[in-house]
């Protein structure tokens, strides 16, 4: 491998700024993505939701709402979700395309919240 290609671009290149997290507040961030999936952990089921905040304060940082989908609890929470978003579905099969019917690619006001280290999203 030669590595002489990239010499000049490494010794020009500055640090990455360190990272900061999305602070806990309200937001108005567009719904850009929503799938079905596994979580990573243990493989359980659940809806994905991927936003983009709007601005002007952390303007195109995104914020990631997982329902998860294998407990009567967490079925209520997704059903609060789509019933908050006026979005009516009879079957989980229909959730993903309604969703991106009617909410992709729109905005919409989330609140963030930490809670034991980990990222909550909340519809508001």
């Amino acid at each position: 491998m030669n590595l002489n290609t990239y010499e000049t671009a490494f010794k020009n290149a500055t640090p990455m700024p360190e990272y900061i997290p999305v602070p806990d507040g309200e937001y108005l961030a567009t719904l850009d993505e929503v799938e079905f999936t596994e979580s990573k952990e243990n493989g359980r089921p659940m809806l994905k939701w991927t936003f983009t905040i709007q601005g002007p304060k952390y303007k195109n940082r995104k914020l990631w709402k997982y329902s998860l989908l294998d407990t009567w609890n967490s079925l209520r929470w997704l059903k609060r979700d789509l019933s908050r978003l006026k979005v009516e579905v009879t079957s989980l099969e229909e959730v993903v395309p309604a969703l991106q019917e009617t909410w992709v690619g729109k905005g919409m006001k989330v609140y963030k919240k930490t809670v034991e280290g980990f990222d909550r999203v909340y519809l508001s």
